[in-house]
């Protein structure tokens, strides 16, 4: 396999992504070999590692099938909930007197930073990190990439970190070394990836994006151009098939609520069914609302607001929030549907436009130019 062909794997709460990935084109990534694996239909709700089981199984069938397209050098493994935890941080520098403000000063900065919680808040036992990444640095309130000194006597860096349990990390590194033994892996989460890669599709300096999963909604705010809130909520799409059917199992609902909102049910079954979807969605509704009312004492809460979910259920949560027309806040969601990419991924031989791993393959094909190294 060629070294700038990657593979990236994108793990779910209740499915399993893959693509290969070409950066051999400047101007968008290419994609190819897609594959999506539902995982959760065979995880034993009474055993809370079943779901990491499940998973562990079914990424080894998966990488079994890449095995036989040759060696890979660079896997990529994108980490939706519930498999990782992050938060933001804000950190202060100020001077008395202008002193130069360069890369070098950004580093130290956060270094210290690093240094100094390692020692007061250090990491929970069983976890480890998975990023650390400036997201944004403003030299005397004004937003700079720095990538020349400036003067200035104020700085604020805006970072972003997470960390997933060590366990998991460990079982699914052995087994992608298990079948490409000298891959290099790195490890990243889904929200910093949605927001650089909106962020660098889009002209809004402010939106809202949803990652509505299996079982959690996970919120994130942008404002200014900058990554201000995260947030998240444990319904997500299984949890509003159960609440259709009224706290039962909800497996058998998924087709039935595809159905009835592009108003294909008969005029009797989709009366039926409205109601028990209204319920589930005023549900799902208060929880959302919740979590927007605490944000908004910290930033605004933009209207635009993007859908990230499987193909089906972008359909769904349409219908949701537009039940929610009257409420507190505002919405005009963009579901990240396959046109949302047409002119910004190309397609290889077995490529489709999956939401995840288009926006995954976006991010590693412009992240230099998004965030600041160090």
């Amino acid at each position: 396999m060629k070294g700038n062909i990657s593979l990236i794997l994108d793990i779910g709460s209740a499915s399993l992504g893959a693509c290969l990935t070409d950066k051999r084109k400047k101007e968008s990534p290419e994609l190819s070999h897609v594959k999506r694996t539902p995982f959760s239909v065979t995880v034993d709700q009474k055993n809370p590692g079943s779901l990491q089981g499940a998973l562990i199984e079914n990424l080894k069938v998966l990488l079994a099938e890449y095995q036989k397209m040759g060696a890979m050098r660079s896997v990529h493994v994108v980490l939706s909930s519930p498999w990782y935890q992050s938060h933001l941080k804000t950190i202060f520098s100020k001077s008395e007197k202008p002193v130069r403000v360069t890369h070098a000063t950004v580093s130290h900065t956060v270094n210290n930073y690093r240094a100094k919680k390692a020692k007061e808040e250090p990491l929970p036992a069983g976890h480890t990190s998975i990023e650390s990444v400036i997201t944004q640095a403003y030299v005397n309130g004004y937003q700079s990439l720095i990538e020349k000194p400036l003067l200035g006597t104020a700085l604020k860096i805006e970072l972003y970190e997470s960390v997933a349990d060590s366990a998991f990390v460990n079982l699914v590194t052995e087994a992608i070394h298990g079948v490409f033994h000298e891959a290099h892996i790195s490890f990243h989460s889904l929200p910093l990836i949605s927001f650089v890669t909106l962020r660098s599709l889009r002209d809004e300096e402010g939106f809202t994006f949803l990652d509505i999963g299996g079982e959690v909604t996970d919120v994130a705010i942008v404002h200014k151009d900058g990554l201000r809130f995260l947030g998240s909520f444990p319904r997500g799409a299984k949890k509003l098939l159960s609440d259709i059917n009224q706290g039962k199992d909800g497996s058998g609902m998924a087709s039935r609520a595809s159905l009835y909102v592009k108003g294909e049910l008969s005029a009797d079954e989709g009366a039926s069914f409205a109601a028990g979807f209204s319920k589930a969605a005023a549900l799902w509704n208060k929880d959302y609302e919740q979590i927007l009312e605490q944000a908004v004492d910290d930033v605004p809460v933009p209207s635009t607001t993007f859908l990230i979910a499987d193909k089906e259920e972008l359909g769904w949560y349409r219908k949701v929030i537009e039940i929610n027309e009257s409420g507190t806040f505002p919405t005009h969601p963009i579901a990240l549907t396959p046109d949302f990419f047409q002119t910004a991924i190309t397609l290889g031989n077995g490529g489709v436009y999956d939401a995840f791993l288009s926006l995954e393959a976006l991010f590693f094909h412009t992240e230099k130019k998004e965030l600041i190294e160090i």
